[in-house]
């Protein structure tokens, strides 16, 4: 079963929720609590996502939401694996979303 995601540019500052909502964490209060930023990431796209890219993500977790999360979950039992990494592609108006990648992360990774 599908337990969220993220976006691959801000990974620590952003969860999508297995229902398809966005949880926002506080950049101070991540900071507070320990969390180490790195540098380059934040170099290259900044600290916190671009609120266009917020409104995208939203839209898109809107539109298409229960698909993602199906589509996921039958390839991850279709493949008879205890865990599947499922990595989608959002926002292109084209294409629209598309799954990029799939990795099994084995218990070997853990």
């Amino acid at each position: 079963q599908v337990v969220g995601g993220t976006l691959n540019t801000h990974p620590c500052l952003l969860w999508v929720t297995q229902a398809g909502s966005i949880q926002l964490w506080d950049l101070e209060d991540l900071q507070a609590r320990g969390q180490v930023r790195i540098k380059s990431v934040d170099r290259h796209y900044g600290q916190r996502p671009p609120a266009a890219a917020l409104d995208t993500l939203q839209e898109v977790l809107r539109r298409d939401w229960h698909r993602i999360r199906g589509a996921s979950e039958q390839i991850s039992l279709a493949s008879g694996l205890d865990e599947l990494r499922v990595d989608w592609l959002l926002g292109d108006e084209v294409w629209g979303s598309r799954i990029g990648e799939l990795t099994y992360m084995g218990a070997g990774s853990r």
